[in-house]
């Protein structure tokens, strides 16, 4: 095996919660805080909701279909 290719670990390591809650694990890290992984995950969610799926966008172009034929139908009357 080659020496010196895994990261120190740490029995001691801080993680800090953004609730204020402290507790103690074992990590390659010294100090965790939760806050950054809470923002990543916002950020995901976030973009997600604006995002439309593909059933969405399927219904809008079937809607726009029905409106101009529609509209096609009182034009020719």
């Amino acid at each position: 095996m080659q020496k010196k290719i895994h990261p120190e670990y740490h029995n001691d390591t801080e993680v800090t919660c953004a609730c204020g809650n402290k507790f103690t694990t074992g990590s390659v890290l010294k100090t965790i805080r939760v806050e950054k992984f809470q923002e990543r995950a916002d950020k995901k969610t976030k973009a997600s909701a604006t995002r439309k799926g593909k059933k969405v966008k399927k219904a809008v172009v079937a809607a726009k279909k029905t409106a101009k034929k529609a509209a096609a139908k009182k034009s020719d009357k």
